[in-house]
């Protein structure tokens, strides 16, 4: 090819030199560079294309518009490098009604975009000009689509109901295209028509709560995406709220789909079912009784696309109370950090699951193994976490993505004890924490394990504790169980634990377990609620149980009782004679 060596002045003589010296002779190379660039797409002839390049040192092209006659300036065709552009999105960009493509390279380099759509009308000729330029392709991700003009592009995204809308558009007159493609998305959710193409499948499990779960899907519902989510609501066999169920399964949105049980199931299938019939890479859960926040979806889909490899599970903030508020994003490396992370991950509403994690963690077998473990059962969506952390990545997502419900619904599918949730007793607690580190018997070595074990001992009385603080439980949970019972229970349930995980080593997990023991004798939360005579006792009594430990008495075999009647009444004169 032809090259010139130096820029020519603009002057009409000059560009007729131009035309005669380099464009001509290299008409015939450029017309087989725009036929084979043309594979790609193009509906304007070669002769209708209005722009002509001369070719410069270095790669370098005068561009000139042969209608005018005049030089717009050079181009330099630089291959495109992924590296260079922002984090990754599934958000595509549109770029609308113009030809000049060194004004909008910046906005492609933006971000890795999902796709990259460009529509024409009166530009075309000057931009399918460009195709005579060998490499001029090469400036472009692969994920690119071109549209001669706006009706062509809006038939193209309502049949293919797959394809993601921009979400970013630059344009001399973006309100226009924002308008369309508001009307698309209109017509997409009322045509009934699912995507193929989800990424996020947000998930309602719900039972006997209609009114509530009502209100969280039409507030859900409100959402700008289509094709990038869908709504799945589990109905656990409800017996109750019959007609809001019946509403929201005869809704017209083509994001949403509505299952019904024709029995409970329990909370575990229930969580389950929503996991199988998720189609999106990630499975966001929301309570029936909480709502996501719709404006924040689009954050949290881009924040998914950056975070889909290694990670098993995150945990999306919500807003509400301070509680639950992350103030900084937090990535638990797999094993012992990820699966304490997992554990208190306990409010199933903000939890989101990498379906291609569960798929290669073969979830739903581990599950059915699983399926009589009493930490499971009660705690699902934490104890499939957990199993997940262990080869997978845990993060912390500071985005906020849902609020609380106003109506604060507690379930008692479990049964009550007085004011007491059975699943909430000293005797369950026990049980699921013994039952949540069997979940990672055989798969930790000894050291992580017992990280574990001691994290789980911990949790059992700092929960078990709360309730002495808790007005609406303190005065009967004293009345109902002796904390000196509470932890002894605890200890004899652990000791077992230790015989059932088989480890070699077992003196750390016994020191361990005997130092978690004697911390939680004298519990400091609980002496706030309690008498200073009470707050004597107590701290006597575990002082006399730990004289009698370091002599040999196992922890099992303190007689704590006969050590409180001997000491109460010792306690009570003491007290007389010193008032």
């Amino acid at each position: 090819m032809k090259r010139i060596s130096k820029l020519a002045c603009d002057s009409p003589d000059a560009i007729n030199r131009l035309y005669m010296r380099y464009v001509q002779p290299n008409e015939v190379v450029f017309r087989k560079n725009y036929l084979e660039n043309c594979c790609i797409w193009s509906t304007v002839e070669f002769e209708s294309c209005t722009l002509d390049f001369v070719p410069v040192v270095d790669g370098e092209y005068l561009i000139i518009d042969k209608e005018i006659r005049k030089i717009l300036g050079t181009f330099t065709p630089s291959p495109f490098e992924e590296n260079k552009c922002g984090e990754e999105t599934i958000s595509s960009i549109l770029i609308a009604d113009e030809w000049d493509v060194r004004k909008v390279l910046p906005a492609i380099l933006e971000k890795k975009w999902s796709y990259v759509y460009f529509v024409f009308n009166q530009e075309v000729n000057k931009f399918a000009s460009f195709f005579k330029i060998k490499e001029f392709l090469s400036i472009f991700p692969a994920n690119i689509k071109f549209f001669g003009t706006t009706e062509e592009m809006r038939q193209y995204f309502l049949e293919d109901h797959d394809a993601y809308l921009p979400k970013r558009i630059v344009a001399l007159e973006p309100e226009k295209y924002q308008k369309i493609f508001e009307d698309i998305h209109d017509a997409r959710i009322q045509s009934g028509v699912p995507s193929n193409n989800e990424f996020l499948s947000i998930c309602i499990p719900t039972y006997n709560r209609g009114k509530l779960a009502l209100k969280s899907i039409k507030t859900a519902l409100t959402s700008d995406y289509d094709a990038e989510i869908e709504f799945i609501v589990c109905d656990n066999g409800s017996t109750e709220g019959a007609q809001e169920y019946k509403e929201i399964e005869n809704m017209k949105d083509s994001r949403l789909r509505y299952y019904r049980s024709p029995q409970n199931r329990g909370y575990q299938n229930n969580i389950l079912n929503c996991l199988q019939k998720a189609k999106g890479k990630f499975v966001l859960f929301i309570s029936d009784e909480d709502s996501i926040i719709p404006e924040n979806i689009g954050t949290a889909l881009n924040w998914l696309s950056n975070h889909r490899e290694g990670v098993g599970a995150c945990i999306f903030s919500g807003s509400g109370t301070e509680e639950w508020a992350v103030h900084k994003e937090k990535v638990f490396e797999p094993g012992p950090d990820a699966v304490i992370r997992a554990y208190y991950m306990n409010y199933v509403t903000g939890c989101c699951f990498n379906l291609d994690s569960i798929k290669e963690r073969d979830l739903f077998r581990s599950a059915k193994e699983i399926e009589n473990n009493f930490y499971y059962r009660i705690y699902t969506h934490c104890a499939l976490g957990v199993i997940l952390a262990l080869q997978f990545k845990v993060v912390d997502s500071n985005i906020v993505l849902w609020h609380f419900g106003e109506e604060r619904a507690q379930s008692d599918d479990w049964g009550r004890e007085g004011v007491i949730r059975k699943s909430e007793t000293p005797e369950s607690r026990s049980l699921q924490s013994v039952d949540a580190v069997k979940l990672v018997k055989g798969q930790l070595s000894e050291k992580d394990l017992l990280e574990i074990f001691s994290n789980r001992m911990n949790t059992y009385y700092d929960l078990l504790s709360l309730y002495y603080k808790l007005p609406e439980y303190s005065d009967d949970f004293k009345k109902m169980y002796s904390w000196i019972n509470i932890c002894t229970l605890h200890y004899k349930n652990y000791y077992q634990l230790i015989e059932e995980l088989g480890v070699k080593d077992i003196l750390p997990f016994v020191e361990k377990m005997n130092r978690t023991a004697f911390n939680w004798l004298v519990c400091k939360r609980r002496q706030k609620l309690c008498t200073p005579e009470e707050n004597l006792l107590s701290s006597l009594q575990a002082q006399v149980a730990k004289y009698h430990f370091d002599k040999g008495t196992p922890f099992g075999q303190i007689d704590f009782e006969g050590i409180e009647k001997d000491l109460c009444g010792w306690v009570k004169e003491f007290l007389e004679k010193r008032s």
